[in-house]
């Protein structure tokens, strides 16, 4: 017989159903069940796939403004539009990240007024 035993009484003893255990558990909040799996959950590292992006055109003297701020890049891209990735959590003061057609060109800089004026183009 499924689902049924001797209990040694004579009687039957009934064994429910595991899905109709699983039915009756007592429910938990959804906090309450995130909280007993803490130990298991693996959070992510901040990555750049998460940054927002804006777009910018390079200045002639390898300048370009974001947020009110002025940034020059690291690599040389004159005259070219390039995307901006930043942490939108710290808002767009955070680090800068200059990408060009896809690729990773590094971090924009803060402008420095004086270095830039210097630099032999």
């Amino acid at each position: 017989m499924t689902g049924a035993s001797c209990d040694g009484s004579g009687g039957l003893l009934v064994v429910p159903h595991p899905d109709f255990v699983e039915f009756f558990r007592p429910r938990l909040k959804p906090i309450d069940r995130f909280g007993l799996d803490l130990n298991r959950i693996r959070f992510l590292a901040p990555s750049e796939l998460f940054y927002a992006e804006a777009t910018r055109k390079v200045k002639k003297d390898n300048i370009f403004s974001f947020a009110s701020r002025r940034y020059e890049t690291t690599v040389d891209l004159r005259d070219r539009e390039v995307q901006l990735r930043y942490d939108r959590l710290r808002g767009p003061h955070s680090a800068v990240i200059v990408y060009h057609k896809g690729q990773r060109m590094g971090p924009a800089r803060l402008l420095n007024a004086v270095a830039n004026g210097l630099l032999r183009r």
